[in-house]
């Protein structure tokens, strides 16, 4: 069914051009008046399961008798350029409830503004419902439900499907995302391994060897490469390290991480598994069963340094 929607400015009496619109958006500014946030508007959004999020802040006004939703969306600066502009769709499926009672779905047309940590006193815009204003809606209270949802698929890669989610709950427009290359040690996550890691290495052309052992891990719903790695006696001084440097982290021919300097250093051993170990991530989202996928280590080769095999 053919839906009219009318635009009209605050101050403006409803009358009858109200009749047989469903809603209508009021927007602030200077030729129709300022409209400002209280100071406790309520909040909500979520994250994205590769980081960075969307926050939402709204309340109820009785704009000329009708009850409008009134608030500001932003989204974070810092999050995956899969994820950028994904925030429409989203807030498509935004629904405002008053007691429990469902009054208005969308809430694309609400301001966009910067992400903040207090949105009371903030530019607004209003959403007017054909809901009559009831003195007990303050009481009621209204809440904003988003649903989870599908942000970003992608399944045309050799390397497996790409999906990233969003996770309702709490304003998520200051969550930052999560780096995928050149991490700082400062950037990761100390986690025990497996009973089986992987483990791969090579030997050095003047005598001692090298091995990495490494596996997924889901952290917060981000895919960590998870390893450690140890010399022998006899391996030049600084080699492995520079073999560390160059290597990469591979799963179904994608690369998940560069540099392998951010590894735990530990003894050679026979088995790896149950060692503490450093996780950096990979900036890509956690599938069900990739833990169960088989990692390549590639390490740069040489006249110095033959990969294959443990090393160690």
């Amino acid at each position: 069914m053919h839906r009219w929607v009318t635009r009209v400015f605050l101050g403006i009496a409803a009358g009858a051009a109200l009749a047989g619109c469903n809603t209508e958006t009021v927007r602030g500014g200077a030729s129709s008046g300022a409209v400002t946030l209280g100071p406790s508007p309520v909040m909500s959004g979520g994250t994205y399961s590769s980081g960075g999020g969307i926050t939402v802040a709204t309340e109820l006004r009785n704009l000329n008798g009708l009850t409008a939703i009134c608030g500001a969306w932003s989204e974070s600066d810092r999050q995956s350029e899969l994820t950028r502009n994904s925030a429409g769709p989203i807030l498509q499926t935004a629904t405002v409830r008053i007691g429990g009672k469902r009054v208005h779905q969308n809430l694309t047309s609400l301001r966009k503004v910067s992400p903040l940590a207090n949105y009371g006193g903030n530019a607004a815009d209003c959403i007017v419902t054909r809901r009559a204003w009831m003195a007990t809606d303050t009481a009621l209270g209204h809440t904003v439900v988003i649903p989870p949802q599908v942000a970003y698929q992608d399944r045309s890669g050799g390397g497996g499907s790409v999906v990233i989610n969003f996770n309702p709950g709490k304003p998520g427009a200051l969550s930052r995302q999560r780096e995928t290359f050149g991490i700082a040690l400062q950037d990761t996550e100390t986690r025990r391994l497996s009973g089986s890691p992987g483990v791969t290495g090579g030997r050095f052309a003047g005598g001692g060897g090298l091995s990495v052992a490494v596996e997924l891990r889901d952290i917060d719903g981000i895919a960590f490469v998870c390893g450690v790695w140890a010399e022998t006696r006899g391996a030049p001084s600084g080699a492995s390290a520079q073999v560390l440097a160059g290597g990469s982290v591979q799963m179904n021919g994608r690369v998940l991480i560069r540099d392998l300097l951010f590894l735990r250093q530990t003894r050679p051993s026979r088995s790896y598994g149950r060692q503490p170990a450093r996780c950096a991530s990979s900036g890509l989202p956690f599938n069900p069963g990739d833990d169960r996928r088989p990692l390549a280590v590639s390490l740069p080769g040489g006249p110095d340094f033959t990969p294959g095999g443990a090393g160690a």
